[in-house]
């Protein structure tokens, strides 16, 4: 009789430890299967992803539109966020980096706090949340309107680059393979513009280029702007993969670099892996730099420049009236 109280309980525990054993195996294996599911998006989502990519895309476009020799930085970053907004965007994915000059050469620039002189870039690398799918896009413009001739070698050098490292996004490869490749073209590239004169290309693969290329070649994207950070670069890539390719070069302000000094360049696309290759979902903003200098200030109208121009020269930090006149027009 005795033996009867434990049986009983016995019977009464189980069935609660069963079903909370299934519980924890069902949270378990949700764990696993989410990053996947996130990873490999659905037509659904890559319709989301495409649409967050095109208005981003398209504000940046508008920016550069509006850019000109004395444009402020923080003028350029708010109306990028205005911009998506308009469009439908619920959020900006980041906050904005438009760094002008040497500050393009700082990878997450954030202070957007002054005026960017003749001659100088602008870099600016913005994305948005639209319907909770992020976009993470990156160009590089000259606010006079054109290039500087060692400007436009080291843009071209990037872009050469990329258009290789797109190539190569395909089913089969993987995000570290890409990376690896980005690596080995741009030490070329370094090598070419020859601003290390003293350095041999086996140096600059040795690890030099990492003063000049200090990040990796792109990321996963999604939900979330690095997306599935539990899916490593190693991973085989696969139809239905959204990612953020982004080659850039950046050369120290310093003296020993001569028209080089402070060029920071990169080139981000957001990029769809199909079955026949990479498809660009951000290209409504384009990477030619003759397209990116006809587009320079195109939407100031040439009275427009005039006043732009003079309200640069007046020696004031506050953004000239005209453009934010352009921009809510």
């Amino acid at each position: 009789m005795q033996c009867v109280g434990p049986a009983v309980v016995m019977l009464q525990v189980v069935p609660l430890c069963t079903a909370q054993t299934a519980q924890s195996n069902q949270k378990a294996m949700c764990r696993l299967l989410r990053p996947r599911l996130r990873w490999v998006k659905s037509v659904g989502e890559m319709n989301l992803m495409r649409s967050s990519a095109t208005v981003a895309a398209d504000a940046m476009q508008r920016c550069i539109q509006l850019s000109h020799t004395g444009v402020h930085e923080r003028f350029l970053a708010t109306e990028f966020e205005y911009q998506v907004k308009l469009a439908g965007a619920s959020r900006l994915a980041y906050p904005v980096v438009a760094g002008g000059g040497p500050d393009a050469c700082t990878i997450h620039y954030s202070r957007n706090d002054k005026q960017v002189g003749e001659n100088q870039l602008l870099l600016m690398d913005a994305g948005c949340e639209y319907h909770g799918y992020a976009s993470d896009v990156t160009r590089t413009w000259p606010v006079s309107g054109r290039y500087t001739l060692e400007q436009r070698q080291v843009y071209e050098t990037v872009l050469s680059v990329r258009q290789k490292c797109l190539e190569a996004v395909v089913p089969g490869n993987t995000l570290a393979k890409v990376h690896q490749l980005s690596v080995q073209l741009l030490c070329e590239g370094l090598h070419e513009l020859g601003i290390l004169p003293q350095y041999s290309l086996d140096d600059l693969r040795r690890g030099m280029y990492r003063d000049f290329y200090c990040h990796s070649v792109g990321h996963y994207l999604g939900l979330d702007v690095h997306d599935t950070n539990t899916i490593g670069p190693h991973r085989t890539l696969e139809p239905g993969v959204v990612m953020a390719i982004e080659p850039g070069l950046y050369i120290p302000n310093h003296p020993q670099f001569g028209a080089y000094a402070g060029i920071g360049v990169r080139i981000e696309d957001d990029v769809l892996v199909t079955n026949s290759g990479a498809q660009v979902l951000s290209d409504a903003v384009p990477a030619d730099p003759d397209e990116i200098e006809a587009l320079v200030g195109s939407a100031l109208g040439q009275d427009g420049l005039h006043r732009a121009a003079a309200g640069a020269l007046s020696g004031s930090d506050a953004e000239p009236a005209i453009p934010l006149t352009a921009a809510v027009a």
